[in-house]
């Protein structure tokens, strides 16, 4: 086998083979706080200082104890470990103390919690996150903390030999981006956050300062967001070696413009593009969790960090520009002047919307990672050669635009009307000004050849492509995915349904506790029965008797309700005839009896004695037959007979009692009444003002019972009255009567 070929001069940076420099655990004193407790190899230990001041922090994250495994990504810096920046990652667990088997004398609490730490050159998070979630859990299965042999043995399984070769070298070692785009989600990202992805990215270039932020996600998984971000810059995720502090800035001095292209290989077109961009520099930095305890780092131009504590958004100093919110997909703007370099254009949101699209149509919230059916389209892969070529086309764009300004068009083989088409509308071109004035650009620009434009087309990829109603429309479906209604309607939707449940459940209680009460009921008469003598009573007859008492209710407030609106009619037909009736010959109103308004069956006018002037035949014939009052118009719900009037002034008639009460609680009074009520009193009227008085009808408690005919009672009521001729009606003086029931004789039989 002929040997690998040396790599070419451009690609010297990318030759360093992937070191893991060492593995750590880290536990949590009650009283000292998080600590280290091993470190190996021992070269590790000249950096205790520094390992103790900040490694605790990252590898035991505020509310690690809420969970019972999580990671924790972070970038350290030790100089006598590595001039660059170290990536770490960290996996904690915790046990209940009582399951140790050496309890040592410093466990006090009911819990252990410790973390395993692995420190390497480069992130390779994906290929390291397995194996440390494997070993992490073995050692915590010892349950003996003082046997730290398993640490050692990981070390050895990564530890790269002086040739280059064992560990994870093999793989990684000749920029191999594999292993790194291992530890992102691009379709996660994009899932989540949707149009504001290319925000983000757009935010990410101005080299603005962003604050990645959840209260209750695992910190894993708000690292991976960060990452996956980074990863939509091109070969940017390779090169983060001055990412750990705002200090350093080592690339800026092996950055020097490409001599040499060779368009088969990717890699060397990236670089002669000039990519990466050199976002994290002197002055900026990117921590993708960030504990209280380095705040102060804050203090700088441009960052990009995660943390899940909320003091750092209360603190002046910060000056954070933006928060992302993981949780809810917000992006809050903070710094005013962001909003309009931030606002996407027609072409962003239909190039986005396509995206988006992709991903939808292919997500499987089983593994979140793949599409459904492991196709290539809307795969990381995709989503990152997309967001590459936005990229490099905004840049030959910007290169394009610098070239027309040194008024050499003529030099360009294209027609005025195309060079107009490719300018920098489609890009936003206040977002555009706003990138060029940063360190960024400014690098990328005096480091790249002057006519890029040549290898990539300097246009938006979906110039020409949109139309202002499809913009409507995709503005409109997004604007109602971000309102969550499924999510907020949820709860709506299940406390109704939770309250159709319990209604049902308690209409069902009250139905079967009505059903078992009135069986009692019926139960207790039969044996009081028994006990008087009075015979058994046949069982099959107690539900009809119970169930015609109701129906003869519910004839009378049928019969009732129908006379109250046919008497609301007849009051206003009423009305209108006193309202003519009333004029006197002179023309002048009548005046109003003494006690307010007469009702509309009374037409004539008093004298002054208060007493009815004579009328002639015709006019008591009117009179008789006239509309009754509005308090008649209720009577139908008693069983009290209708009082009369004279027709010539004569003193109302009073009324006579009928059968106890009036109404459906009457009508139950009555159909429930003992036949032989103690005492031998039966029922009489209250307000009787006549010497006749009806006595109670006797009732069969075995006979059936037939619910009343109100209708036909009502009838024969109106044949009376007209019989009587020139009577007329008085309900309103006379009123409901009163009945008076003997409470003795009722309340064996009631309900």
């Amino acid at each position: 086998m002929s040997p690998i070929p040396s790599p070419p001069e451009d690609d010297v940076e990318d030759a360093t083979p992937t070191r893991v420099f060492g593995v750590c655990l880290v536990g949590f004193d009650h009283a000292l706080g998080p600590t280290v407790e091993f470190c190996h190899p021992e070269t590790l230990n000249d950096n205790h200082q520094l390992l103790a001041e900040h490694l605790p922090f990252f590898a035991l994250p505020d509310g690690a104890h809420a969970r019972d495994e999580d990671y924790t990504y972070f970038h350290l810096y030790l100089p006598s470990v590595s001039p660059s920046t170290i990536f770490g990652i960290s996996c904690n667990r915790q046990i209940q103390s009582d399951e140790l088997i050496n309890k040592g004398k410093d466990v006090t609490r009911s819990t252990v919690q410790k973390a395993i730490v692995v420190l390497a050159s480069k992130p390779i998070f994906g290929p390291l996150r397995d194996k440390l979630g494997v070993i992490t859990r073995a050692f915590f299965a010892q349950k003996d903390f003082d046997d730290k042999s398993i640490l050692v043995d990981l070390y050895a399984s990564l530890e790269t030999r002086e040739d280059g070769s064992g560990g994870l070298s093999d793989a990684l070692s000749r920029g191999e981006a594999g292993g790194m785009y291992m530890g992102t989600s691009l379709r996660e990202l994009v899932y989540k956050f949707r149009f504001k992805t290319l925000m983000l990215l757009k935010l990410l270039m101005l080299q603005r300062r962003v604050m990645f932020y959840a209260a209750h996600t695992p910190v894993e998984q708000l690292c991976t967001f960060q990452y996956s971000l980074v990863a939509l810059v091109p070969a940017l995720l390779m090169h983060l070696e001055d990412a750990a502090t705002p200090s350093l800035n080592a690339r800026v001095n092996t950055i020097v413009q490409p001599s040499s292209l060779r368009t088969s290989d990717k890699q060397s077109l990236i670089r002669y593009l000039g990519l990466p961009l050199n976002i994290f520099g002197k002055g900026s930095f990117f921590q993708p969790y960030l504990p209280l305890q380095q705040i102060d780092m804050l203090k700088t131009k441009s960052y990009l960090v995660g943390t899940t504590n909320s003091i750092f958004q209360q603190q002046r100093d910060c000056q954070i520009d933006v928060i992302v919110n993981i949780e809810t997909a917000a992006v809050e703007i903070l710094n005013p002047k962001l909003t309009t370099w931030l606002t996407l254009t027609a072409a962003d949101r239909k190039w986005m919307d396509e995206i988006v699209t992709t991903v939808d149509n292919s997500y499987n919230a089983a593994d979140p990672s793949r599409p459904i059916g492991l196709a290539f389209i809307g795969s990381d892969d995709f989503l990152r050669a997309k967001f590459e070529e936005y990229i490099c086309s905004l840049l030959a764009c910007i290169k394009l635009t610098d070239y027309l300004a040194g008024d050499r068009s003529k030099d360009v083989l294209l027609l005025g009307s195309d060079l107009d088409s490719k300018l920098m509308p489609s890009f936003n071109e206040s977002f555009v000004k706003a990138f060029k004035a940063t360190p960024a650009f400014e690098l990328w620009n005096r480091n790249t050849d002057e006519v890029i434009f040549d290898l990539v087309e300097p246009k938006h990829p979906m110039e020409g492509k949109t139309n202002p109603i499809e913009d409507v429309g995709i503005r409109l479906a997004h604007g109602l995915h971000d309102l969550h209604l499924e999510e907020n309607l949820g709860p709506t939707r299940e406390a109704i349904s939770r309250g159709i449940t319990s209604g049902s459940d308690s209409l069902w209680k009250t139905y079967s506790s009505l059903r078992s009460d009135i069986g009692r009921r019926q139960s207790e008469l039969r044996e009081r029965r028994e006990k008087e003598g009075g015979g058994p009573i046949d069982l099959a007859l107690a539900p009809q008797f119970v169930g015609n008492t109701v129906l003869a209710g519910v004839d009378v407030a049928r019969t009732g309700a129908t006379a109250v609106v046919s008497g609301l009619g007849g009051l206003f037909t009423s009305s209108k005839k006193s309202l003519w009736r009333s004029t006197t010959p002179e023309g002048s109103s009548s005046p109003t009896s003494e006690g307010g308004p007469r009702s509309g069956s009374d037409d004539r006018s008093r004298t002054s004695s208060g007493t009815y002037p004579p009328t002639s035949s015709a006019s008591a014939e009117a009179s008789a037959t006239s509309t009754p009052t509005f308090s008649s118009f209720f009577r139908p719900l008693s069983n009290t007979s209708l009082a009369s009037v004279g027709s010539a002034g004569r003193t109302p008639t009073p009324p006579t009692t009928s059968q106890g009460g009036g109404g459906f609680f009457g009508a139950l009074k009555r159909n429930f009444s003992d036949p032989s009520p103690p005492g031998g009193s039966p029922v009489r009227g209250a307000r009787g003002m006549d010497d006749e008085e009806e006595e109670l009808v006797p009732r069969d408690l075995d006979a059936e019972m037939v619910p009343r005919d109100l209708d036909a009672e009502l009838a024969t009521a109106a044949h009376g009255r007209e019989q009587q001729g020139g009577k007329r009606n008085s309900a309103a003086e006379s009123g409901f009567e009163h009945v008076e029931v003997d409470d003795e004789a009722t309340e064996e039989i009631k309900l």
